[in-house]
């Protein structure tokens, strides 16, 4: 592991270190900087100074111009990193790249203090993160992943928050909690991080928790993010940690708990003027009315989130799906069935989106001919369609087919299918409730 003393190194011993690691000569060192021999070797050996010129000329000859060398140019250099983190978080993109493109040359400091180097390659890949270039972020986690041992433990808590926000986006749910609480337990025994940045890392876990489907666990996490003095100062970071909450809330069944934060979302994201954040206020006030079966109002919200949002968006496709659904609910399955339609012909090669639309066709099949057989429809739903939303930790969807298939095995007296059934959702529940 990297010393984190390198910003206390000398410049004598760090401009030796870059010397060495160009594999150049006391001799043409102080040729090219235009200075004695002997002062490089007292340089070196502490006992003597570079010329300001001198410095100038070292900083060109290694391409490191710009960059910090001493104590007092270390400690401007790392507080220029800290603004240039901030910038990414307050979402100011043109300028945090600008700060990029003028650090460029970063990496030729490596051989001197590569603590920086790395604090820098974090707050990078950040910015990639924040620009939604995923690709990127993978490639660059990837290369660090080979030099964790040289990182310092506060580089390392970067990583990992990194690493599980990049996990996280990809929807790989459980990988992204281990790294979570790697970085939770480094931020434990970090002095200098705010409540917001632990808050940060609570938020992840949280979604990934809602993400997962086990709300209780969600629920106690998400109120620790909730931080009514500093929370303001990132709104949309904010609203997203509210709407996980109601959620979570509309989940276990604490409606009057929803409707409160979904209320307070509504203003927030008129406030912001974001339809992104209205839709999706629209679409957890459509999931609250549907929880307690009123599915006309349901219908409604779903109506306005698809208003709001845009065609290919996941909000989108979830607000079609779940109105189809409600729309069954009122037995108006020939409107259903156009609906459905509809919907499969927005997917536009979308997979995952298809193959729910596909599950909920066989799922108005049944529902529009409950009282009589459809092998090839309950085949389906029990054997794909529930171990493929399980898988995809769609838990309480599953939960709806299962709940499909038994209320038509029940009528049509199959009690052994019925009873397979009702032990396939005892399991659902132990996994959403019972962890």
């Amino acid at each position: 592991m990297s010393t984190p003393q390198n910003d206390l190194m000398s410049i004598g011993k760090k401009i030796r270190l870059l010397r060495r690691h160009h594999g150049m000569s006391q001799v043409v060192l102080a040729e090219n900087i235009g200075a004695a021999q002997e002062r490089i070797i007292q340089v070196e050996k502490d006992k003597a100074e570079y010329t300001p010129k001198q410095l100038a000329n070292i900083k060109i000859l290694f391409r490191i111009e710009g960059l910090p060398l001493s104590e007092r140019e270390c400690a401007a250099f790392k507080e220029r990193l800290l603004y240039w983190s901030d910038l990414i978080k307050f979402g100011r993109m043109d300028e945090a790249r600008a700060i990029h493109k003028e650090m460029a040359n970063i990496e030729n400091l490596e051989p001197c203090d590569l603590d920086i180097v790395m604090q820098y390659k974090m707050i990078e890949i950040s910015m990639f993160q924040a620009e939604g270039d995923l690709a990127t972020v993978e490639k660059k986690l990837n290369i660090l992943e080979n030099r964790i041992n040289e990182m310092n433990a506060d580089c390392l808590y970067h990583y990992h928050c990194e690493k599980s926000y990049s996990l996280l986006l990809r929807g790989c749910h459980e990988d992204s909690l281990e790294f979570n609480f790697k970085a939770l337990n480094l931020a434990e025994k970090h002095e200098r991080l705010s409540k917001m940045d632990k808050a940060y890392i609570y938020h992840r876990i949280a979604a990934c928790y809602t993400y997962l489907e086990i709300p209780f666990k969600a629920i106690f996490i998400t109120l620790k993010t909730q931080l009514p003095n500093e929370s303001v100062r990132i709104t949309n970071y904010h609203l997203h940690s509210m709407h996980l909450l109601a959620l979570n809330y509309i989940r276990v069944n604490e409606i009057s708990e929803a409707r409160k934060l979904l209320d307070e979302c509504l203003i927030i994201a008129d406030g912001l003027k974001s339809d992104e954040y209205i839709g999706r206020t629209m679409l957890y006030y459509g999931f609250m009315y549907k929880k307690v079966q009123e599915w006309a109002s349901a219908i409604e919200y779903f109506d306005e989130a698809i208003r709001c949002s845009q065609i290919g968006t996941n909000d989108c496709y979830a607000s079609y799906y779940h109105k189809i659904q409600c729309t069954i609910q009122l037995n108006t399955f020939t409107k259903a069935k156009v609906l459905l339609e509809e919907a499969k012909d927005l997917c536009n090669g979308n997979k995952l989106w298809e193959s729910y639309f596909e599950a909920l066709g066989h799922y108005l099949i049944v529902s529009s001919h409950m009282s009589t057989n459809n092998n090839e429809s309950c085949d389906y739903i029990e054997k794909i369609a529930i171990p493929y939303f399980r898988k995809m930790h769609d838990h309480f969807i599953a939960l709806e087919y299962c709940s499909l298939l038994e209320l038509h095995y029940e009528k049509s007296r199959r009690n052994g299918k019925s009873f397979r059934i009702t032990r396939e959702m005892t399991k659902i529940y132990r996994h959403v409730f019972c962890q």
